[in-house]
């Protein structure tokens, strides 16, 4: 009996220090877990960080092998539409240079969360670049187009693609809510580029409700013929 009693003392006196250890180890644990989540959906925006906890390693890259493009030198004149290979959808299709920020990056064609890690990504129900009409580019703000602020009114964009050389003249920049449609006309016709990213300010908290946007129109290159048939 007092064996037991003894086993008994001791598992109570081995327990108690264990629950001291265990539970704040588990209050732990469950508190950086919600951190964690809290980062991934909440401010994800902010830091530039949207999935990354359910991301690949390789998903990464800024290109990949399949993903490369091979550039045109035609700046000026028009381009046969049966002569171009329109992009599919996380496809590299060209590259932004804006000497102005320092920003060189492959432009891709689709705005998923992988296409965003790896480049500017064309929203597709705008028009592809010489086409006629408004190209709307995004990226991350902690990435690609972390210098886009740095845009002034007069900067150009350089836009190259499988199919030709565009230049773009900055005519505005500002800071306006993300819904806010007022900024670009997706019902132009003539060849203009609007590119953004999220913006905020330093005491901001939650997702980012704000966007830079830099809009330019048309300086150079050679605009699509969608009448040519031959």
């Amino acid at each position: 009996m007092k064996f037991r009693e003894n086993i008994t003392r001791i598992m109570k006196n081995f327990k108690k220090p264990m629950r001291l250890i265990i539970t704040p180890l588990a209050f732990a644990f469950i508190l950086a877990l919600a951190v964690l989540l809290v980062l991934n959906f909440a401010v994800g925006d902010i830091i530039g960080y949207g999935s990354i906890l359910f991301m690949r390693t390789e998903d990464y890259g800024q290109y990949d092998a399949d993903n490369m493009f091979e550039p045109s030198s035609k700046e000026s004149g028009t381009v046969n539409i049966k002569d171009i290979k329109f992009p599919s959808y996380e496809r590299v299709y060209g590259e932004i240079e804006i000497h102005s920020a320092n920003i060189h990056c492959p432009l891709i064609y689709g705005d998923s969360t992988r296409a965003l890690w790896r480049g500017a990504c064309q929203y597709i129900g705008s028009t592809i670049i010489g086409y006629g009409g408004t190209t709307m580019v995004a990226a991350h703000v902690n990435r690609h187009f972390k210098n886009l602020n740095q845009v002034e009114v007069g900067d150009f964009i350089k836009v190259t693609t499988t199919y030709g050389v565009y230049l773009y003249k900055v005519s505005y920049t500002g800071v306006h809510f993300a819904y806010d449609n007022s900024v670009y006309d997706m019902n132009r016709k003539d060849e203009n580029l609007v590119l953004y990213t999220c913006y905020y300010e330093q005491t901001a908290l939650g997702n980012v409700k704000k966007r830079f946007f830099v809009c330019a129109d048309y300086f150079s290159g050679p605009l699509i013929d969608k009448g040519v048939t031959g």
